[in-house]
């Protein structure tokens, strides 16, 4: 202080004796280790992390189950997986188009695609395969569920990091994602069903796709609104998921 004092023309002695007080004691502070039990503390949190798990449940579900099953709506096996892989591309395009939109948005925009991922697959068991194997209007359902549970599965990711507070956001991707895995477990086990009936996998798939559409409006919207820092934060939430943080922000 007295070196900054003489490089602006100031005496050393009017600055007197300074100490500087430490910004840190030597104190242990204590600090709250956040697990999955704080995922449960509060109606809305058990809403959050519930619906949020079943969401990442069903995006993995559908999105493995439609892409291991490619190769059984056409006779070429090679051409069904590179056109399944191929509308994977515009899928993340427009899903990244959307959910910056004010009207769409991250909750609108992930219910609309999981409901047209339902859609699509319940609309496979009317349609009746081509009899030479050849693409059908059975395949192109199957590429248009592939694409919306696709833009989905890339939803969640940001959805889920946008709803889940600071202080247990990696507890919730954590156990979002284990559910995830679940599902990608079950996929195939849904797929031998078409042994039973050749519809049944594309079924399911819509069913649980369906479901999660509708269980996503009880979500808030996350888009333009302040990420909550703690569990607080999610309890001062208004109507449509805006709240005001109870610390100042910084311009």
């Amino acid at each position: 202080m007295r070196h900054i004092a003489k490089k602006n023309g100031v005496s050393s002695k009017s600055c007197g004796n300074i100490t500087l007080k430490p910004k840190f004691s030597n104190e242990k502070t204590k600090s709250t280790s956040y697990t999955v039990k704080h995922l449960f503390v509060s109606r809305r949190m058990v809403i959050r992390t519930l619906v949020m798990a079943y969401l990442w449940f069903v995006c993995s579900f559908s999105y493995y189950g439609l892409t291991m099953s490619a190769g059984h709506l056409s006779s070429s096996v090679y051409s069904s997986f590179a056109l399944s892989g191929l509308v994977e591309l515009p899928s993340y395009i427009i899903s990244a188009i959307l959910i910056n939109r004010h009207w769409a948005g991250r909750r609108r925009t992930l219910m609309g695609m999981l409901l047209l991922a339902g859609l699509f697959c319940l609309c496979i068991m009317f349609m009746k395969p081509s009899p030479d194997g050849s693409f059908s209007t059975r395949m192109g359902f199957a590429l248009g569920g592939k694409i919306t549970v696709s833009a989905a599965f890339s939803i969640v990711y940001i959805y889920a990091t946008e709803l889940f507070p600071t202080v247990v956001r990696n507890v919730g991707m954590g156990t979002s994602s284990v559910c995830a895995r679940v599902g990608g477990m079950l996929a195939p086990l849904v797929i031998s069903l078409s042994d039973i009936g050749a519809s049944i996998p594309y079924v399911i798939f819509g069913l649980v796709a369906l479901v999660g559409g509708f269980m996503t409006s009880v979500l808030p919207e996350t888009l333009n609104q302040p990420i909550p820092d703690n569990l607080e934060d999610v309890e001062m939430d208004g109507a449509g998921g805006r709240y005001q943080p109870n610390h100042p922000s910084h311009d």
